[in-house]
């Protein structure tokens, strides 16, 4: 995203989320509205319908904040509208979505590394050259804090991040910047993906900002 790692793995997570929605988790108990209201954005977001989506998540973000749900829950929810905003041009929208999910994550020492990545692309999808850089260097350092931190977390080479090097080495190029720092990342990507390619692994979870303008 979110991306590094994938933010709505970890809502599905954290909800229980199946396709269907339902009213009551494992333990017999009633869920909290927001947690059936995302059951439903998700799957307008398996449909590729980003405009239900957003609408959606903006009901979920709502209900987590009146039903007190957790920072670390609320992160997620604001990151997915931030995105969802974004694929549909509602820039504004997108990029203070992906502030707060920023700064949520900031407190609750959570992946900050993901909203970045995600502001940084869509810095380059609208043509933002220098904010984009910008919050791609903010990116890469709070990642290798983040791993410093959770050394739990393994550093996966995901074709995810591999897109995020290259959107970085996009928009360094354009600024016209030293050329080594570009193949420095551009043969980082290559590394990333061949080593993926070893596995079998060849999709990238890439938001397609900018794809669903017209919709508005």
């Amino acid at each position: 995203m979110k991306a590094f790692f994938v933010p709505l793995i970890i809502a599905l997570s954290l909800l229980g989320c199946t396709n269907a929605p339902v009213a009551k988790n494992q333990n017999h108990s009633v869920e909290p509205k927001y947690a059936q209201a995302y059951r439903y954005a998700y799957m307008a977001l398996q449909e590729g319908n980003w405009p239900a989506y957003q609408k959606m998540m903006r009901k979920v973000i709502d209900l987590s904040t009146s039903e007190g749900a957790s920072p670390e829950r609320r992160a997620v929810f604001w990151y997915e509208y931030g995105r969802a905003s974004g694929v549909v041009c509602a820039w504004n929208d997108a990029e203070f979505a992906l502030t707060v999910a920023r700064n949520l994550d900031a407190k609750t020492g959570g992946p900050v590394h993901q909203s970045l990545s995600e502001l940084g692309r869509m810095n380059v999808a609208r043509k933002e050259y220098i904010k984009a850089v910008d919050n791609f260097t903010l990116a890469m350092e709070a990642w290798a804090d983040y791993h410093k931190k959770n050394s739990e977390h393994e550093q996966t080479s995901d074709l995810s991040r591999a897109a995020v090097l290259e959107d970085f080495a996009y928009a360094l190029e354009q600024l016209g910047r030293q050329p080594s720092e570009v193949e420095k990342l551009r043969k980082e990507v290559a590394v990333i993906r061949n080593e993926n390619a070893e596995k079998g692994d060849v999709h990238a979870d890439q938001t397609p900002y900018a794809t669903q303008c017209s919709v508005l």
